[in-house]
C-alpha cells in the first residue's frame, strides 16, 4: 500500500495517543473522529492509525506492545453479516460490541502469559450477557420490538415520555431530562420508536416486560465498559472503527461507549462526511461534539490531493520521473484531486491501457469512462436502503 502525506492528521493521532498515558480530572474516553467524501482514503488513514499505534512503522517502534489495538472495518463486516444490515437501523449493539470485543484477541495474544490471563476474564460478564441475547431477540420479536430494541438507547423513563408524545400530549416540560435533552432529539425519538409505542399504548406489550427488555440491553452494555475500563488498566486501549455510517443509529451507543469506558481508551471513529447535517447540528460528528468534552476529541476532516501530493503518489506508483505521456493537469483534472480516483487511474496505467483511454471522461461507446463506473461501484457499497440487499 502507498500512503502518501496525511501529515497533520498522523501527527493529531500521535498526539492523542501520548494523551492516554496522562491523567487529568475528565475520566471519559478520547476520540478521533475522521470524516471526509468517498473516496478521500479514510480507510487508508485508518490502517496508518493501526501500524502507527502497533508500532510497525520504522518511526514508531516505541509504541510495540505499548498498547491494545482492535480493528473493526464495517464494511468487511457486512460482507460476512449482510443479514444484520437489512434493517436502515443498523445491526444491534450487542453485534456489535462482540465484535469490537472480538477484534481484541490478537492483541491479547502478544500479553505476557498471566496478563492474557488476566485479560481473558474481563469480559466474562460480558460474554455471559450475550450469550443470552438470542434468546432477548426472540422475546423482543413476540412483543413486537424487533428492529428498535437494542439499536436506540430508550430508558424506562423516555418511554413514558415516548408514550405521551404518541397520545399528543408530549411536551419537554415534566420529563427528568428536559433541560438536557433538545426538543428535536426528543422529536426524533418518537419517530424511531414510533412502532414499539405504538404497541406499548395499546397493550400489546407489557409494560413490565418492555422495560426489563431495555434494562438487559443496558446491562449489556454497562458490562461491555466495564470490560473495556479493566482491560484498559493492563494496557492503553485503541478501537480504530471504519465505514461506521452502516451502524445507523447505534452511533447513539457508541458514544456512551466513548465515555464510559474510562480515560485509557481512544476511540477512532471513520465515517462519511455530512456537510449539510453537519452544519445544521443534525450530523453523527454534531452529536459527538455536543456529547464529548472539548478536551476529548479530535475531529479530523480529510481533503483531496493538492497537486503536489498527487505528482509524489504517481511517482510512487508509477516511477520517478513519470512516463513522458502522464501530464499531472491532466489527471488532476480526470481526478479532481480524490485519492481513490488517483488510485485507480494508477491502477490502470499499470495494466498498460492506452492513457488516452484511462484519462478520457466517456469511453468509446458513450458510456461513462471506465475510472466513473468504478468509483461509482465503490460508493454504491455505502448507499442504505430499507430493502432486503442491506446497505
Amino acid at each position: 500500500m502507498v500512503f502518501m502525506g496525511r501529515t497533520d492528521e498522523q501527527s493529531r493521532f500521535r498526539s492523542a495517543l501520548a494523551e492516554l498515558h496522562d491523567s487529568d480530572g475528565i475520566d471519559e474516553g478520547h476520540v478521533v473522529l475522521v470524516r471526509g467524501h468517498g473516496g478521500m482514503g479514510k480507510s487508508s488513514l485508518l490502517a496508518r492509525y493501526r501500524q502507527i499505534a502497533t508500532g510497525e512503522l520504522a518511526g514508531d517502534q516505541a509504541n510495540r506492545g505499548r498498547f491494545l489495538v482492535a480493528h473493526v472495518d464495517w464494511e468487511a463486516d457486512q460482507r460476512r453479516h449482510s443479514t444484520d444490515y437489512t434493517s436502515f437501523a443498523g445491526p444491534p449493539v450487542w453485534r456489535i460490541l462482540e465484535r469490537i470485543r472480538a477484534a481484541l484477541d490478537d492483541s491479547l495474544l502478544k500479553l505476557p502469559r498471566r496478563r492474557r490471563q488476566r485479560a481473558t476474564k474481563v469480559f466474562d460478564e460480558f460474554r455471559q450477557r450475550v450469550s443470552t441475547l438470542p434468546e432477548l431477540e426472540d422475546r423482543a420479536k413476540r412483543l413486537g420490538v424487533p428492529t428498535e430494541l437494542g439499536r436506540h438507547r430508550l430508558s424506562s423513563e423516555d418511554v413514558a415520555v415516548l408514550a405521551r408524545g404518541a397520545g399528543g400530549l408530549m411536551t419537554a416540560a415534566g420529563h427528568p431530562l428536559s433541560s438536557a435533552v433538545p426538543m428535536a432529539d426528543i422529536a426524533k425519538g418518537v419517530h424511531i420508536a414510533a412502532g414499539a409505542v405504538e404497541d406499548y399504548l395499546i397493550g400489546r406489550v407489557d409494560p413490565g416486560a418492555y422495560r426489563t427488555l431495555v434494562d438487559e440491553v443496558d446491562a449489556v452494555v454497562e458490562a461491555f465498559c466495564s470490560g473495556m475500563r479493566a482491560i484498559s488498566r493492563i494496557r492503553p486501549l485503541v478501537v480504530i472503527l471504519d465505514t461506521c455510517e452502516l451502524l445507523g443509529e447505534s452511533d447513539e451507543w457508541l458514544r456512551l461507549c466513548a465515555r464510559r469506558c474510562g480515560r485509557r481508551v481512544l476511540w477512532v471513529i471513520g465515517m462519511r462526511l455530512e456537510e449539510e447535517r453537519h452544519a445544521g447540528n443534525e450530523s453523527v460528528a454534531a452529536r459527538y461534539v455536543k456529547d464529548l468534552a472539548e478536551s476529548r476529541l479530535r475531529d479530523i476532516t480529510m481533503t483531496r490531493f493538492d497537486d503536489r501530493s498527487l505528482e509524489a503518489y504517481l511517482k510512487a506508483r508509477l516511477g520517478d520521473p513519470l512516463p513522458a505521456d502522464v501530464v499531472i493537469k491532466s489527471v488532476a483534472d480526470l481526478t479532481h484531486g480524490i485519492p481513490l480516483a488517483v488510485s485507480l487511474t494508477a491502477d490502470m496505467i499499470l495494466r498498460g491501457e492506452p492513457l488516452d483511454r484511462v484519462l478520457a471522461p466517456i469511453n468509446d461507446h458513450g458510456q461513462a469512462s471506465e475510472l466513473v463506473q468504478q468509483l461509482t461501484r465503490r460508493y454504491l457499497v455505502h448507499t442504505r436502503n430499507n430493502g432486503a440487499g442491506g446497505n
